[in-house]
């Protein structure tokens, strides 16, 4: 079946209700849109589907009754002055209680969820009321909670405000912000991202949403998760619930996706969430931002720049990356740069101890990058570098010698398998097993002079890193 985009201006509701005019019109847009709003697209640039929906239109605060302005001025008022006048204490004081005493800090948010809960109950359409804040800022009881209420005893006041009127998750302040939605400020929040999961699995569709795929909130939260303010449980049932999240990437930059925040973060990861996260999406291995630059690219651009060139994750990165997709140590981006280039953006980062055995697992994967130098100036290529021209010849032997034991243990493997595959029991005059037997014994000793020889070099190269002064 044919799938169809349908881009309809939803217009401010100007709030005057009981006019002949605009009930007219949401009947029509009512009767035009009512099988779209069930309606399934395929996303082909995620590979999933999306669900189509209209955005509920907001209304003009000033265009409420007065005294149904009042109530939400009021109710605005209140979320804004209590829990930002005593964030920093653990007893709050608030308006609620009306003997004015003090009490614990989850009672009061108990009560100021409930306070919430009755007043939007009674009247639902606090819900789509947005008030106007200079020239390009409109702000709903949404986004007030969401910058306001930034506890996780409000919980339940914010999921409560969203369930009444999902489409303002993505309202956003000021049209010229992208990341200005009240889904966005939850996402790059470390006390209210633990809501995402909840959001992914009973509003999927508001993360499929155009407005929405401007900014993935997935890619905030991964920002979180780098400073270590996201914890990786609420990441991966977020992604557990949401997977196409992990194929999303900002559609201005194209700097990445969620992976990619996470190698280039400011702080270090689990390895364990890296591996998870390429398990649930290995498209990733595959990906490109707009400076062609894959995923490989990004890992050594991270441990040439922050203190992740301190950790042995970031080794673990590249080795997982090159175990899966040998060829990500061959891929060049738009400038002509190598994965192995960006490590060699300063020549003496070599000396540090995870950047030279990043540099070495290169080599050893695409051994020709040896010759190959950066397009830029000033132009260096691997060899040009002292500590590399000493290691490379022993490196260069270490992965012949590694090469010729996998084949003298192949070999043997297959001729026993082939010996015991042509053998009849009741043929004594073949000679086969005994040929294998012998190949057996000479490819053992063959294998034991290799590894000798590769113990020896091993040593040689451990011996000219340990005279390189570490940085």
């Amino acid at each position: 079946q044919s799938s169809i985009t349908v881009n309809i201006p939803i217009p401010l509701d100007t709030g005057t209700t009981g006019t002949s005019a605009r009930m007219s019109n949401h009947i029509v847009l009512a009767n035009l849109f009512s099988d779209i709003l069930v309606q399934r697209k395929d996303d082909h640039s995620h590979g999933y589907s999306r669900e189509i929906r209209l955005l509920e239109s907001p209304i003009l605060n000033i265009k409420l009754e007065e005294n149904m302005r009042l109530l939400f001025d009021g109710l605005v008022n209140h979320i804004q002055d209590c829990p930002r006048q005593f964030h920093d204490k653990n007893i709050l004081r608030s308006s609620i209680n009306d003997g004015g005493d003090d009490m614990d800090a989850v009672e009061l948010y108990e009560k100021f969820n409930d306070h919430i809960h009755r007043l939007v109950s009674l009247y639902p359409v606090l819900a789509r009321v947005v008030m106007i804040q200079g020239a390009n800022s409109r702000k709903s009881l949404l986004a007030v909670a969401c910058q306001n209420l930034q506890q996780q005893h409000s919980y339940p006041a914010i999921q409560f405000l969203i369930e009444k009127n999902p489409s303002a998750l993505l309202w956003k302040q000021n049209n010229a912000v992208r990341t200005s939605s009240p889904i966005c400020t939850i996402a790059r929040t470390p006390s209210l991202c633990g809501l995402l999961p909840w959001i992914a699995e009973h509003h999927t569709w508001i993360l499929g949403h155009p407005i929405c795929l401007q900014s993935p909130p997935a890619l905030l939260m991964m920002d979180l998760c780098t400073d270590g303010t996201c914890k990786e449980s609420i990441v991966k049932d977020f992604f557990t619930i949401y997977p196409q999240g992990l194929k999303q990437d900002d559609t201005t930059s194209k700097d990445g996706l969620p992976i990619h925040r996470l190698l280039n973060g400011r702080g270090l990861f689990e390895m364990q969430l890296f591996r998870w996260m390429v398990e649930q999406n290995p498209d990733s291995l595959s990906y490109q931002d707009m400076q062609n630059k894959n995923i490989l690219h990004h890992a050594c651009h991270n441990a040439s720049q922050t203190r992740l060139s301190w950790s042995d994750d970031i080794l673990d990165v590249c080795q997982c990356l090159i175990q899966m997709r040998p060829q990500l140590a061959r891929e060049v981006d738009k400038e002509g740069n190598l994965p192995i280039h960006i490590l060699l953006n300063q020549q003496q980062q070599c000396e540090n101890r995870i950047l030279l055995e990043m540099t070495l697992l290169l080599l050893a994967t695409y051994p020709a990058s040896y010759e190959i130098a950066t397009p830029r100036f000033p132009s260096v290529a691997p060899k040009d570098i002292r500590l590399l021209r000493s290691l490379h010849p022993l490196v260069s032997e270490q992965m012949e010698l590694n090469t010729n034991i996998v084949l003298l243990r192949n070999a043997g493997d297959g001729i026993q398998i082939l010996a015991e595959g042509k053998y009849d029991a009741q043929t004594e005059t073949s000679l086969l097993p005994a040929v294998a037997s012998v190949f057996q014994s000479w490819a053992t000793l063959q294998i034991q002079v290799l590894e000798e020889k590769l113990q020896a070099i091993s040593s040689k190269i451990e011996t000219i890193k340990s005279q390189s002064p570490p940085q």
